[in-house]
């Protein structure tokens, strides 16, 4: 089989999915039935990294997770996705590995309007390569393959022309592909970003780690106190993340615990914020959802401050405890705090897995 009506295939596949679903990876309800997903820690050869590993449970197993964190003016969203563990790579291959971001809708519907590079790494008597596409859901915009590559970094991001570009990095020789440009359809609405996998055989094992989004603009429309709240947890969870991967190296140096420390610090402004919107919103019934958030907040805040004075006092000996904190209690906490105070507008958006 040729490259090219490899292409052929995969385009027609990610057609139909788009045609059928409304969107590469279908958010549904249902998709923790066929995956296993958890964070763990996994051999790189150099090291050991913690990602999230999503491991198929059947034929066309499926994950997708998309934080409820509004994206707005020129955004970015990014995630390293792919089999990293060589031992993986025959059971893994054909399933594909997805960053998609998707225009926000109204409660209840799916998405119409959405922008995504999926990858799928194919094995002899293929040609030996991961296939790379964009596409949004006006159909597919470009392809390109890595020879070999089982790993890759995907990027969406929107220029200051208002154009959403794409591109992916093989993880291991750093070769960047532009998988092209087109107009962003609403840039006035709200957009917000997942990864996932789908299509995967039974057994396949996908790795995702350095999901980072970037939201710099203001909301074209204003939105209310309990939606703010929730993008100010979120954008705190984020920031804890980047801490995390900034230090989850088998090799540190100053710089990456300052990279970690300055991520903390943006982590605790957000979480404070979070936490004084929580308490000026406050419901009177002291069992409130609004009052228990505000303890989970005050919590999550407590854990990030001593995570900084634990930094400054030992340096990269921390990094280890403070990765496993964030992955498994930190960004869970979050989400604990987002499912309280969530509208229900917003929620019906949301996918039916997360992590």
């Amino acid at each position: 089989m040729t490259i090219r009506s490899l292409a052929g295939t995969l385009g027609a596949l990610l057609l139909a999915a788009a045609a059928s679903q409304g969107c590469a990876v279908v958010p549904d309800a249902k998709a923790g039935a066929s995956a296993r997903v958890k964070a763990a820690s996994v051999s790189l050869g150099e090291g050991k990294q913690t990602m999230v590993v999503a491991t198929s449970k059947r034929d066309g197993g499926i994950f997708f997770t998309r934080p409820p964190y509004d994206l707005n003016g020129s955004w970015s969203a990014r995630v390293s996705a792919g089999i990293f563990d060589p031992r993986d790579v025959e059971q893994s291959a054909g399933a594909f590995f997805t960053l998609e971001v998707d225009r926000r809708e109204a409660s209840g519907n799916q998405p119409t309007e959405y922008y995504g590079i999926s990858a799928r790494r194919f094995l002899p008597p293929d040609p030996d390569v991961l296939q790379v596409y964009s596409y949004t859901h006006a159909g597919v915009v470009q392809q390109t393959t890595f020879p070999g590559a089982s790993a890759v970094h995907l990027e969406i991001a929107v220029d200051q022309m208002g154009d959403v570009v794409f591109t992916a990095t093989d993880l291991a020789t750093e070769d960047s592909e532009s998988l092209g440009s087109v107009d962003l359809a609403s840039p006035a609405s709200p957009h917000q970003a997942g990864f996932g996998m789908f299509g995967a055989p039974k057994g396949a094992r996908i790795g995702f780690t350095d999901f980072r989004l970037n939201s710099p603009g203001a909301p074209a429309v204003p939105i209310g106190a309990g939606h703010e709240a929730c993008n100010l947890v979120m954008e705190s969870a984020l920031a804890a993340l980047a801490a995390a991967y900034a230090v989850d190296d088998p090799v540190l140096d100053e710089g990456d615990v300052g990279d970690a420390l300055m991520w903390l610090d943006e982590a605790v402004d957000a979480m404070t914020a979070a936490r004084n919107a929580i308490a000026a919103s406050l419901a009177a019934a002291k069992k409130s959802p609004e009052q228990k958030a505000l303890g989970l907040a005050e919590k999550a805040l407590a854990d990030l401050v001593k995570s900084s004075a634990a930094f400054e006092d030992d340096g990269g000996a921390y990094a280890k405890k403070f990765v496993s904190l964030v992955v498994k209690q930190q960004y869970g906490r979050a989400l604990e705090i987002l499912d309280l105070l969530l509208p229900d507008e917003l929620r019906s958006f949301l996918p039916g897995t997360g992590i």
